[in-house]
């Protein structure tokens, strides 16, 4: 399995840089939506979630290159200044297909840090 752990410091702005492949090759993920979100308690609502992004948004998330399956994530200052404190989250990648066939194609930890200059 494969560590997709992330690590970032409250009140920085954040690029996510995501490659989609099947079957070790590059997907054509044009027409795909995404869906990013962070949660403090994996089985909270998503209304409550404390950062939740969407390609329907391209200050969000951004399909940078479809045909190879490259998109970037964008998290800026005012995502994560207000949250209380520096813990560990959960996050997970939901894509939605063009046909309408929605796979989470990544989950795991993100550590949000204090940043030590404020």
């Amino acid at each position: 399995m494969t560590d997709n752990t992330l690590t970032i410091f409250k009140g920085d702005n954040v690029t996510l840089f995501v490659q989609i492949t099947e079957s070790d090759a590059s997907a054509d993920i044009s027409g795909f939506s995404f869906i990013f979100t962070v949660k403090d308690n994996i089985s909270e609502p998503q209304l409550n979630a404390e950062i939740i992004k969407s390609s329907d948004i391209a200050s969000e998330i951004t399909l940078i290159n479809p045909s190879i399956g490259e998109i970037e994530i964008y998290i800026l200052p005012n995502d994560t200044k207000n949250l209380s404190g520096e813990g560990r989250f959960y996050y997970d990648i939901q894509m939605t297909t063009a046909t309408g066939e929605i796979y989470t194609i990544v989950q795991d930890y993100i550590f949000i840090k204090e940043d030590v200059t404020k």
